[in-house]
């Protein structure tokens, strides 16, 4: 290996541990504690090195959402190994859930946090990193079409309905919006809640 393409090589490495130390940081202490400073010292850099890599907190946190979602697809991807639309809908529904409930903060660094929208990195390439999943959902919901269900919708207004009925049940769950229930029962009305949604939709097959 030359000496160029050591470099390459440990500049990327660099890179990796500053967002992956970031996205540590900001889960153990919320976004907004957590300062350029803050993260040179847990990666042992000066902070003028992090900024030869990332203009601004709100692009830093742009990669760290990216990663985040890179490993949440992941996690989702095995959907279009099941058969049964219905099953691959309840599988996304209920992953989805599981992951938030697994990783409340994580949860809200990527679904709930308003930065870093207004980063030049989303301006020119949009938010592929989070349209990735949905995509994913829209594949589901295409292949829920096939076989009859949400005949009279188009599938990215059909997704959006699914996706906004989970993320809606997992946001009130996460933020003790449930407290007129039991609090073991709470998960489980979550999976029920998504079983008689589930039930609709196939009542209204065409």
């Amino acid at each position: 290996m030359g000496i160029a393409e050591r470099k390459a090589r440990e500049k990327e490495e660099l890179r990796g541990k500053i967002i992956s130390a970031a996205l540590n940081m900001f889960i153990e202490e919320g976004y907004a504690k957590v300062s350029i400073r803050k993260i040179a010292e847990r990666v042992e850099y000066s902070p003028a090195t992090i900024y030869l890599y990332f203009q601004n907190k709100d692009e830093l946190m742009f990669f760290v959402q990216q990663e985040a979602f890179d490993q949440f697809f992941e996690i989702l991807a095995p959907v279009l190994s099941l058969q049964d639309p219905i099953e691959q809908l309840r599988f996304m529904g209920r992953t989805y859930m599981d992951f938030g409930i697994s990783n409340p903060e994580l949860y809200d660094l990527m679904f709930m946090l308003q930065a870093p929208m207004n980063v030049d990195e989303v301006k020119e390439q949009g938010w592929e990193c989070g349209f990735e999943t949905f995509h994913l959902l829209e594949v589901v919901i295409q292949n829920c079409q096939r076989v009859g269900y949400f005949a009279e919708k188009e599938s990215h207004i059909a997704a959006i309905e699914n996706w906004s009925m989970v993320h809606g049940m997992l946001s009130l769950f996460l933020r003790d919006r449930f407290d007129m229930m039991p609090k073991e029962n709470r998960k489980e009305l979550m999976y029920q809640t998504l079983e008689s949604h589930l039930e609709l939709i196939k009542s209204l097959k065409s």
